[in-house]
């Protein structure tokens, strides 16, 4: 009988046993690591070139060229020595706004992420700035005149066409690169400035001299009767087409649409100096697209 018993045990553990021996777990979860795929880099290197338009600010300051146009009307006169009367104007300048359109064209190097080039580019505009100041003062001089004295200052610059040379460098996040850019920039202008130079010398004293008497309370008037100087009513002006260079610095960032196809928006800097007497510089924000090789 226990034999019998014993055969009947062995015959029921004997498909858990198979099972048991079949089954594999595999490896406890949580232990498995698949590493994730890199995201494709955009190629951005060689050649590109495309367009754009947007908005340009500008303003600019006078260094001087007002004082350059009255000094010979009153080039070696007590009024000159005692009041400096050339360095009298100081024209308010007023910002600008026009608009703006152009093209570039570039080539570009890529490390991996790292984008590095160069860009031409070229913007056509007609922005306009002018400036105005107008004085009026009754001075006396060492030599007893009172000086009657009114100068008009008006100073322009306009520019036409601005071109400029840059390196770039960005960095590739998926589609986008943001840049940075900083070079040289040309540009043409048009700088005017003109000044309508009054001066009438009266005796302080009321002496008759062959002049009238002087009267604070009196309209000012000006004529060649009551003035000792050559030219009581002066008129000057002084125009230039000149070509300069600056220096320009700017951000933006390229979106790649398809694999030859990107657009842009960027801002740019640029500043000259000296325009024979004139400082300008230009804020421009524009949009594009162009296409790479």
């Amino acid at each position: 009988m226990r034999a019998v018993a014993l055969a009947i045990l062995a015959t029921s553990l004997s498909p858990a046993a198979a099972l048991a021996a079949d089954f594999d777990p595999g490896p406890l979860r949580g232990t498995e690591y698949v590493e994730p795929a890199a995201a494709p880099i955009a190629v951005w290197e060689g050649v590109y070139f495309g367009g754009f338009g947007g908005i340009s600010q500008s303003n600019f300051q006078i260094k001087g060229d007002p004082k350059a146009i009255v000094a010979p009307v009153v080039y070696n006169t007590t009024l000159e020595t005692e009041h400096g009367v050339s360095s009298w104007l100081a024209p308010l300048t007023k910002k600008a706004h026009g608009e703006n359109f152009g093209a570039f064209a570039g080539y570009n190097s890529q490390f991996e992420e790292v984008v590095l080039g160069f860009e031409l580019d070229y913007t056509h505009t007609g922005i306009r700035n002018s400036g105005f100041d107008q004085v009026d003062r009754i001075v006396g001089t060492s030599d007893g005149y009172q000086n009657i004295v009114k100068l008009t200052g008006v100073a322009k610059t306009e520019i036409s066409d601005l071109a400029t040379l840059r390196a770039r460098a960005g960095y590739t996040a998926g589609a986008f690169v943001p840049f940075v850019t900083g070079g040289v920039a040309l540009g043409r202008f048009l700088v005017t400035d003109s000044v309508t130079t009054q001066i009438a010398r009266y005796n302080a004293v009321g002496a008759n001299d062959g002049y009238a008497v002087f009267d604070p309370l009196a309209p000012i008037t000006f004529d060649a009767t009551h003035s000792i100087l050559k030219d009581p009513v002066a008129l000057a002006s002084h125009k230039r087409d000149i070509v300069a260079f600056g220096l320009t610095a700017g951000a933006g960032l390229d979106i790649a649409l398809t694999q030859n196809i990107f657009l842009r928006g960027e801002y740019q800097y640029a500043w000259f100096d000296d325009l024979n007497g004139h400082k300008f510089n230009v804020n421009t924000v524009r949009g594009g697209a162009g296409v790479k090789f």
